[in-house]
Formats: structure tokens, sequence, C-alpha cells
């Protein structure tokens, strides 16, 4: 999807089963190849997957990422946008929110691209569903950064 809306926020949720070492799903906001901002969780091994978030402004990318049990199979993400920047966040009810990641975007064009992703970096194949999508427009009160 695409939005020139300064103020707005997308949640959805995913049911997963991740079968490989860095198969993820998440969401994602993409200006170029440069600028661009993803949460996910990617898969490690049987034990434990990661919470991950990265930020990527003028080609520098950087991971931040926490552990979650491996018996994780359902997430709910929210991406909030304030001009520049970002808020993510996930759930694992749908209700109650935690922070991955808040960051500032260098260069944030006024339009954006933003949606879900799934990937399998080793050529695997898992199951990602993605359901329960909401794109809504904000007033810039409405938005607590």
């Amino acid at each position: 999807m695409r939005s020139d809306e300064q103020y707005f926020k997308f949640e959805t949720k995913v049911t997963f089963d991740t079968r490989e070492l860095y198969d993820q799903c998440g969401i994602v906001m993409h200006m170029n190849e440069n600028t661009w901002l993803k949460a996910s969780v990617e898969r490690e091994n049987d034990e434990f997957a990661h919470f991950g978030s990265v930020a990527t402004n003028h080609g520098y990318s950087d991971w931040a990422c926490t552990e979650v049990a491996a018996s994780v199979k359902e997430v709910w993400y929210r991406m909030t946008r304030r001009k520049d920047d970002f808020l993510l966040e996930y759930s694992m009810d749908g209700k109650h929110y935690a922070v991955l990641r808040m960051c500032h975007m260098w260069d944030c064009d006024k339009e954006v691209s933003f949606g879900f992703y799934a990937c399998s970096p080793r050529e695997s194949s898992f199951t990602a569903v993605f359901t329960e999508m909401n794109y809504e427009v904000l007033s810039e009160s409405d938005v607590v950064l």
C-alpha cells in the first residue's frame, strides 16, 4: 500500500509456521533501497525466535531484537507514523501492545509504501497468513511518540 498521510496507523495479525533458520514475517515500510523499516519474528531454532526490527537510513542498517519462545505462532503488529518518526509495536493478544522500536527515518518522502511481508532467505517454505488488517488516518494530536 502507499500513503502520503503524515499521521497514520497500520495494524495486522499474522499466523505463521516457520521451519528454517531466518524464516520471518512481519510489517515493513519502504522508501527505497537506502531507507526502509521492518518488524518481524525471525526463526532461530526449535527453542527460540527473535522479535526484531531493522531501520535502514542512508543505506546503513541496524537490527534490534529480543528472544521469544519458538512456540509463538501468532503476532499482531502495529506501525504508527508521525511525519518522519515511526513507532513499531507488537502484541500477543491484539489488545496489549509493547514497543519494538521508535525511530526517525532520514530523508523520508511524503509518500511511503508499507504493508506486510514474509520471506525465507534460505529458500525454505513456510506458511504466513495475514488477517485483521486496519489502516487508519490519524490527526497530529492522536499520535504520541
